[in-house]
C-alpha cells in the first residue's frame, strides 16, 4: 500500500484535514503528529477486505438518514447485500462542486440499478458522518487511487470491488449504464476464473488466480490480499513471472498489516520507543522495496520528531531520501521534512 501515489497531495484535502481532526480527537496532540505520516500511506483503517459485522443501533441510525435512497455506512450496505445484490459506492467530496454523475443518478433509468444494486454515498466532507466512517471512506479512496472525485466503484457482497466508472467518464446515463454492464462482465469472468483455479493446483491455479486479477483491473488493489499473496507462492520460483508481478504488492500489504497491528497499538498506547523498535523491525524483516524503505524510515523519523529528537528526525529523513531521490515515496518524504525544518 505503502507505494502508491498520491498519498501527500491528495487533491481532496477535506480528506487530510477530517483525518487529522479524527486522530487528535481519539488520541490527542501526540498522536496527531505522527498521523502526518498516515496520510503518506502507513494508515491504520479497518482492512476492507475483512468481513464487516452486522449494523450497530448506531448504523441503523445512520441507515434512517438516507440521501434519496443511498445508505451512508458500508456496514448496512453488507447486511442489505445478503438478499444477492451488489454494492455500489459513490465515492463523493460535496463541498467541491455538483457531481456530474448527480444529475444522471436521478434519471429514470436509474431505476434498475437501484432495482441491482445496494446503493451507497461516502461523502469525505459530510458534517454528519461519524469519525470511523470518515477514516475508511478516505482509506478507501487512496487503495483505489481515486485522483478525482466523484467516482462509482462496484462491490461485491464480500466487499470485493470489481470496477471502477470515474468521473468524466460516463457522460449520459446510456454510457453509465454500459459502463456498470461491462463490470457485471468482469465479475462474471473473475467468478469463472476463481471457480476454475479452485479445481486446479500448482502454476495453472497461479495463472486463473492472476487471470481473476487481471478481470477486475485496478480494482484488485483492495479486497484480493490472500489471492496476490498464494499467487507469489505458487509461482515461488518465479519461472512463470507471477512472483515478480505481485511480489511487491504482497510486501505492501505484509507491511501495512504489521502497521496496523503491531506499531499503532503501541503508538495509542503512548510507547512511542517501543512503536519505533517495531517499525525498525518491519523495515528490517518485510520491506523489500526501496519506496517501502524509504516511507517507513520517514515513518520512524516522525516518531523520533514526537520523541523531542527533531535533528535525528531530519537527518533520518535525509538518509531515506538519499536512497533514491527520484521515487514518489522520496517526494512525500521531502514534503514531509519540510513540514517538520519549519
Amino acid at each position: 500500500m505503502i507505494h502508491r501515489k498520491k498519498r501527500i497531495a491528495h487533491p481532496n484535502d477535506a480528506v487530510v484535514g477530517r483525518r487529522l481532526v479524527v486522530y487528535a480527537i481519539v488520541a490527542g496532540t501526540l498522536v496527531s503528529v505522527v498521523a502526518l505520516l498516515l496520510y503518506a500511506g502507513l494508515r491504520r483503517p479497518a482492512p476492507a477486505s475483512v468481513p464487516v459485522p452486522p449494523p450497530s443501533q448506531s448504523a441503523a441510525a445512520i441507515v434512517a438518514e438516507q440521501w434519496g435512497g443511498w445508505l451512508t455506512d458500508l456496514n448496512s450496505a453488507v447486511s442489505a447485500a445478503d438478499g444477492g445484490k451488489d454494492i455500489l459506492v459513490e465515492f463523493a467530496s460535496r463541498q467541491d462542486r455538483i457531481a456530474p454523475l448527480e444529475t444522471l443518478l436521478q434519471g429514470p433509468a436509474f431505476a434498475a440499478v437501484r432495482q441491482r444494486y445496494v446503493l451507497v454515498r461516502l461523502d469525505v466532507t459530510t458534517s454528519h458522518s461519524d469519525p470511523a466512517t470518515v477514516e475508511r471512506t478516505a482509506d478507501l479512496i487512496d487503495k483505489l487511487n481515486l485522483s478525482d472525485l466523484p467516482c462509482l466503484v462496484s462491490f461485491d457482497s464480500a466487499l470485493r470491488p470489481f470496477g471502477i466508472v470515474k468521473d468524466g467518464e460516463a457522460g449520459s446515463i446510456g454510457e453509465l449504464m454500459s459502463r456498470l454492464h461491462a463490470m457485471d462482465d468482469a465479475k462474471a469472468r473473475r467468478d469463472s476464473d476463481l471457480a476454475a483455479a479452485a479445481k486446479a493446483s500448482g502454476l495453472d491455479r497461479g495463472k486463473l488466480l492472476d487471470s481473476a486479477m487481471n478481470d477486475v483491473g485496478p480494482t484488485a488493489a483492495l479486497g484480493y490480499p490472500e489471492v496476490m499473496r498464494e499467487i507469489v507462492r505458487l509461482d515461488s520460483d518465479g519461472s512463470a513471472g507471477l512472483k515478480e508481478r505481485y511480489a511487491a504488492r504482497v510486501s505492501d500489504q505484509l507491511v501495512d498489516d504489521a502497521i496496523q497491528h503491531v506499531v499503532y497499538p503501541l503508538v495509542d498506547a503512548g510507547d512511542l520507543r517501543g512503536a519505533l523498535e517495531q517499525a525498525r523491525q518491519i523495515e528490517h524483516d518485510t520491506a523489500t522495496t526501496v519506496s517501502q524503505r524509504q516511507l517507513l524510515q520517514a515513518f520512524q523519523a516522525q516518531l523520533y520528531c514526537s520523541l523531542g529528537q527533531k535533528q535525528k528526525a531530519l537527518a533520518m529523513m535525509d538518509g531515506a531520501i538519499a536512497l533514491d531521490p527520484s521515487t514518489d515515496a522520496a517526494t512525500r518524504v521531502r514534503s514531509e521534512r519540510a513540514k517538520i525544518d519549519q
